[in-house]
């Protein structure tokens, strides 16, 4: 884009406002108004801040004419917390550079400037990255698992009950306390007739104590193959009358966490011995749910579909995972963060 500095806004504050017209018409990741709000604050505070920076010829500094310099002085110290005497966090710090990289991005590709302040700091002097690394199985050793789960011919209750446990997890990316917590209560049926008969298993019921894992999720066929068989033999299980617990030990309790990391541990185990690959870095419950979660994020499921079918908080929980997806989802998940981000914080 051509440097043309005779059609940048007049006023200050119609910077803000293009960018935000801008981010209105991006159909798949809309800027709400309360958002829209938080980052005209955000705005403010800079200009404020440039209002009381001088340059050479001790004149304010001009939005457009800010440098890396400005910018790393607004981060270091022109930020002040809500809070007196609590210092700004890094967390904070970051979401201002992401402001200003995103408005001075949508002006440099205007013209209004011929430079992007925010992106004139070196990599180590910004503020550091909110994310987490979440450990991921290969794509080899993810089948090579799938392939090693006991047969749907093997009629052993504990061949049953392992398969039937082990595909929720491959298949609904459930958390480990969640199935270990499933009941009986829990398999829903389809009513055959109006005599209210139940037929086949056609989906799990989660009430977890968060607002979003209270969640109904369909069994696809395997599962709910699975499910129905183990259902049939669970009552050969010692003391399984007596409780309601889904996948119950083979004395009619519920499985403990050290119980459900074995069974895990072992199947990954035989998995990389299988394919000739290192052990993965992680062995139990939960890198089998954070691979459910990349495939569903890489397969195009939006990332709040995906929210909702983890059982996750918000966006943000996708974080540590988001070096694992592809880079358009990556982009997505890392501007709907940083949104969300603002909408929760008091400038």
């Amino acid at each position: 884009m051509t440097f043309s500095p005779l059609h940048r806004p007049e006023v200050p504050t119609d910077v803000v406002a293009e960018w935000l017209r801008f981010r209105a018409s991006v159909a798949y990741d809309p800027m709400t108004e309360k958002g829209a709000g938080l980052y005209r604050k955000g705005w403010a505070s800079w200009l404020k801040f440039l209002h009381a920076t001088e340059d050479e010829a001790g004149q304010a500094v001009p939005w457009y004419a800010a440098q890396g310099s400005d910018v790393l002085r607004f981060l270091q110290s022109g930020l002040r917390n809500r809070k007196a005497g609590v210092p700004v966090s890094e967390i904070t710090r970051r979401r201002y550079f992401r402001m200003l990289e995103r408005i001075y991005d949508y002006a440099l590709h205007q013209g209004w400037v011929n430079s992007n302040p925010a992106l004139q700091i070196h990599e180590k002097e910004r503020p550091p990255s909110e994310t987490y690394q979440g450990a991921v199985l290969m794509t080899e050793l993810w089948h090579a698992a799938l392939a090693l789960l006991p047969s749907e011919r093997d009629k052993s209750n504990l061949g049953v009950r392992n398969r039937a446990l082990l595909l929720c997890l491959f298949h609904l990316g459930l958390m480990p306390q969640e199935v270990r917590a499933l009941t009986i209560e829990d398999v829903l049926r389809k009513t055959d007739d109006s005599a209210g008969r139940h037929g086949r298993v056609t989906a799990l019921q989660l009430d977890g104590p968060g607002p979003n894992q209270r969640r109904r999720l369909a069994a696809p066929l395997e599962l709910a193959d699975a499910l129905e068989v183990w259902c049939e033999v669970r009552s050969a299980y010692r003391g399984a009358r007596d409780n309601n617990i889904l996948f119950c030990s083979s004395h009619g309790r519920q499985m403990t966490s050290e119980n459900l990391l074995f069974l895990c541990r072992g199947l990954l185990l035989r998995a990389a011995a299988a394919t000739g690959l290192p052990p993965p870095p992680r062995l139990g419950p939960q890198i089998v749910r954070n691979t459910s979660i990349v495939m569903w994020l890489n397969s195009g499921v939006a990332p709040a579909e995906v929210v909702s079918r983890a059982g996750l908080k918000d966006i943000k929980a996708l974080l540590h995972l988001r070096e694992a997806v592809h880079e358009s989802v990556r982009s997505s998940i890392s501007k709907q963060a940083d949104d969300q981000s603002w909408r929760s914080m008091n400038l």
